[in-house]
């Protein structure tokens, strides 16, 4: 989905290492384990009797929650800064997250709320 290149890429920007990156990875993956479950969930407990729009349409306002909670709590934004790399002698760019970026267990959670997308 649309989201791929933002989970596969941001973490490693938040400074993340390669552990919390794969388990960012199986995070998103970890909803779809539970299909099953909640298709007997769905079809034995209606609700309002409606057997898959109500529970749609949480899953629609979970995952609306999730990221405006992830829009509106942090600054996405990348900063750049010229440093001296000694072993180089040259000047090199570096890309680091604001001090109010997110992080990388906040990111995470957001990305379990979001589903597999």
């Amino acid at each position: 989905g649309l989201s791929g290149p933002l989970i596969n890429v941001y973490p490693l920007d938040l400074g993340a290492t390669e552990a919390q990156q794969a388990t960012i990875s199986s995070l998103r993956s970890l909803p779809a384990s539970f299909k099953l479950a909640f298709g007997f969930l769905s079809d034995n407990l209606p609700i309002g009797g409606y057997r898959r729009k109500s529970y749609m349409f949480i899953g629609w306002l979970v995952t609306s929650l999730s990221m405006f909670v992830l829009l509106m709590g942090s600054n996405l934004s990348l900063e750049r800064h010229e440093e001296f790399d000694e072993e180089t002698q040259q000047m090199i760019t570096v890309t680091v997250p604001d001090e109010d970026s997110p992080s990388v267990g906040f990111f995470s959670s957001c990305v379990l709320l979001f589903g597999p997308g």
